[in-house]
């Protein structure tokens, strides 16, 4: 059974909880962090997460002109230690992952390649419609290496250079190199919460305190 979606918002994450925990010295140099979360109780917690992200992605993009929404991607394309791999090839393989079911059509950014112990990484963008939601929430939920980010229309040149600079995953979930992109220029970074036997489940948004404060 799923219930009513709640929400919270939080305008001190160093200093208040109730959205998630956060420690000031994980995310230096931001020194200001602000959130809120939606969340509700639901059959399975993919079902919460895609009811949650479909209403947030809703309230922000009344509330946030000129946004749109950005998955910023990371995928393995062949085993190192199995093939060594012509650079023409890597492209091809690369692409025939885009074309996946779970991929969300939309304008993709150029992809960077990096090699590394266990295959060649992949780094990507793609800038998606809201009606792609569904695909992007699989994939989220399935690739804690994939973020999903609510850009200012003029971020494509950021975008860019952080597909090239690549990111790290921290041990919960974001990325502190794209967090330390992103959130100055007022984006948003959203993360999944609640995984297997949780009760609840949904979404968090983590922007600059004016950001989330412009979020009705």
């Amino acid at each position: 059974m799923t219930t009513e979606i709640h929400r919270r918002k939080a305008n001190n994450l160093f200093q208040e909880n109730e959205v998630y925990c956060c420690i000031l010295d994980d995310w230096l140099p931001i020194s200001e962090l602000a959130g809120i979360s939606w969340y509700c109780r639901a059959q399975d917690p993919i079902t919460g997460h895609l009811r949650c992200c479909e209403r947030a992605t809703l309230e922000m993009s009344s509330s946030l002109s000129d946004y749109e929404l950005w998955l910023l991607t990371v995928g393995v394309a062949v085993p190192l230690k199995d093939y060594t791999v012509p650079h023409k090839y890597k492209l091809l393989w690369y692409r025939m992952g885009l074309n996946a079911p779970n991929i969300p059509e939309g304008r993709t950014i150029l992809p960077h390649f990096v090699d590394a112990s266990d295959g060649i990484c992949v780094y990507s963008a793609i800038q998606f419609n809201a009606v792609e939601i569904k695909k992007a929430v699989q994939l989220l939920a399935k690739n804690m290496h994939v973020t999903m980010a609510f850009l200012p229309k003029e971020s494509e040149n950021l975008v860019k250079t952080l597909v090239k600079k690549t990111w790290e995953c921290s041990y919960f979930g974001l990325s502190k190199s794209i967090c330390n992109e992103v959130l100055p220029k007022n984006g948003v970074v959203l993360k999944l919460i609640g995984a297997f036997d949780d009760i609840e489940s949904g979404v968090v948004a983590f922007a600059n305190p004016e950001t989330i404060a412009a979020i009705l």
